[in-house]
């Protein structure tokens, strides 16, 4: 069990080495340019006093005696911490709370309050209302989404309109893609947008940069930007891949599987140098442990995130499915080019470490040439992706000792 778990985890570092390697981080300045007369009338410069926003529904606090640290140390604040909410009906927040929000609904969401972390919100419609107030960051998938409030962090969005009024006030950057957007309040950094329709209000203030894309070039009205208008046009789609996305796509999914072999093979991993027939008989069971593998860990997600008190082993347990899909088809490749190897060994005068990775690196090619084709390029995804997955699991469970 000891040399189970010490596999386990030599592989669970290497494919995060690797996925960070495939993904590149976004990094924003930490230096905010604020415009103090804007933050005047949030904050008070001298005794650090925020303009009260109430911990219950709709009553704005007198500030005169409230500071920060007096609504944070409220008993009843700590009532609450972070939530998620899976519901079919309307939300709304209306109490504070000290944690993350993460809420999925088919009705409108509603934030009235105060809010110390991250809101994640998926739902038809979303307002955040003169009441809120958003410690930090703001993600929002929506049809429409509706901004009156403050936002302590940036707001990433995707809505089919979003509409921010003359109160909203966002420290940090904007993300936008929609189908159409209105302007107004303050905006500390830049604004990243793509939108078919963008309009603005006179009191708008944006004091980064404004980047965007549309299908023509938008009149923004003087002093509403700050920093510099970068425009770019929409393209018309084009769904074809060029020739260089084909062999990056190809050299980087033949690395990865050559370094999952290497990896593998040092790790003695069971299913490495694995006999034909062995393969057979398992199969079966590869395929029984990659159906599983691809839908109990989503639905363990949502059950560990509505059990609220599990929200971070619920994000380890979505990082590690995503690793393990990640290189699912590598492993299944591998397991593929061991068995052709084993039936030409005495046909082609190479070691048999030489012969696997070429092996390896034209099996690879063959399968992303099949992803190509409509339909069947699904189905063949599908299958490698199983059988990949059913073998790296049953690899890292115990063996039964007879």
């Amino acid at each position: 069990m000891k040399k189970t778990l010490k596999k386990f985890l030599i592989i669970l570092i290497s494919s995060l080495v690797m996925l960070n390697i495939s993904f590149s981080c976004y990094a924003v300045n930490e230096t905010v340019q604020v415009d103090e007369n804007m933050v005047d009338s949030y904050f008070d410069g001298t005794n650090n006093e925020i303009e009260g926003i109430s911990l219950d529904a709709n009553t704005i606090i007198d500030n005169s005696n409230t500071t920060i640290e007096d609504e944070i140390h409220d008993d009843n604040f700590y009532d609450n911490k972070s939530q998620f909410t899976l519901s079919s009906n309307d939300v709304n927040i209306s109490e504070g709370l000290l944690g993350d929000i993460f809420i999925i609904s088919s009705g409108t969401v509603t934030i009235d309050s105060y809010v110390s972390g991250n809101v994640f919100v998926c739902a038809k419609n979303v307002e955040v209302t003169n009441n809120a107030n958003i410690g930090a960051t703001l993600f929002c998938a929506s049809d429409t989404l509706s901004i009156d409030g403050n936002i302590n962090g940036s707001v990433y969005a995707v809505s089919q309109s979003l509409n921010l009024k003359e109160s909203t006030y966002i420290i940090c950057d904007l993300f936008v893609a929609s189908d159409t957007t209105t302007f107004a309040g303050y905006i500390g950094r830049n604004v990243h947008i793509s939108c078919s329709n963008i309009e603005f209000s006179e009191n708008t203030n944006i004091n980064g940069n404004f980047n965007y894309s549309s299908n023509n070039e938008i009149n923004i009205p003087e002093k509403v930007v700050k920093g510099k208008v970068n425009y770019t046009k929409y393209e018309d789609e084009d769904n074809t891949i060029s020739i260089s996305q084909y062999i990056y796509s190809f050299i980087s999914f033949i690395v990865v599987a050559i370094i999952l072999y290497v990896i593998f093979r040092l790790l003695k991993a069971r299913f490495i140098d694995e006999s034909k027939e062995n393969f057979v008989s398992n199969l079966p069971k590869y395929i029984l442990f990659g159906i599983l593998g691809l839908i109990v860990p989503p639905i363990a997600f949502v059950i560990l995130l509505m059990l609220n008190v599990t929200i971070s082993l619920a994000f380890m347990l979505l990082a590690l499915y995503l690793v393990f899909m990640m290189i699912s088809s590598s492993v299944a490749i591998i397991a593929l080019s061991q068995l052709v190897v084993e039936k030409l060994k005495d046909k082609i005068k190479l070691n048999d470490t030489a012969k696997l990775i070429i092996t390896i690196i034209i099996l690879s090619i063959i399968y992303k040439l099949l992803q190509l084709v409509p339909i069947f390029g699904f189905i063949v995804t599908l299958i490698i992706v199983v059988i990949g997955l059913g073998i790296f699991i049953k690899n890292i469970l115990p063996e039964k000792n007879n």
